[in-house]
């Protein structure tokens, strides 16, 4: 799964510092996630509620996370 997230637009910043992604229907007992390309700790794959989440850092330039099934 691929999911690009934008640049931030306006002159006003974000209020929030990070973004909470979760995909339900996940199948995989396993997740990685790559932000940018780059590995990021912490997804995880939640079996009681067949979904998979991470929390990565808001950019405001915009970033693009990949999820991998294991």
């Amino acid at each position: 799964l691929t999911l690009h997230i934008g640049a931030q637009e306006g002159s006003y910043p974000a209020w929030w510092k990070a973004i909470r992604v979760q995909v339900y229907g996940w199948h995989g007992a396993h997740v990685q996630a790559d932000v940018d390309g780059k590995p990021v700790s912490g997804a995880k794959y939640v079996a009681a509620q067949g979904m998979a989440e991470v929390v990565i850092p808001q950019h405001a330039k915009g970033e693009t996370l990949t999820l991998k099934a294991e």
